[in-house]
């Protein structure tokens, strides 16, 4: 079964949006990362979210710096 793609928001340090992408795999060739590098901070796996060029990811459907799971 093939995995649904999801949105995905280029955030800056502001919470800003600053780009958007398709899917996790696109993001992370725009960006020249590893698939999984975006994924990790999309699903809040990262203890630093933000990366070396000083943004963050994060699916269009996840309220910003609200990690997979959290409660309310």
């Amino acid at each position: 079964m093939a995995g649904k793609r999801r949105t995905v928001f280029k955030i800056n340090t502001s919470g800003e949006a600053v780009e958007i992408y398709r899917s996790a795999r696109e993001a992370a060739k725009a960006n020249h990362m590893s698939y999984q590098a975006v994924l990790d901070r999309c699903n809040g796996k990262v203890k630093n979210p933000f990366a070396l060029d000083g943004h963050t990811y994060q699916f269009e459907d996840e309220k910003p710096g609200r990690k997979k799971g959290a409660k309310l």
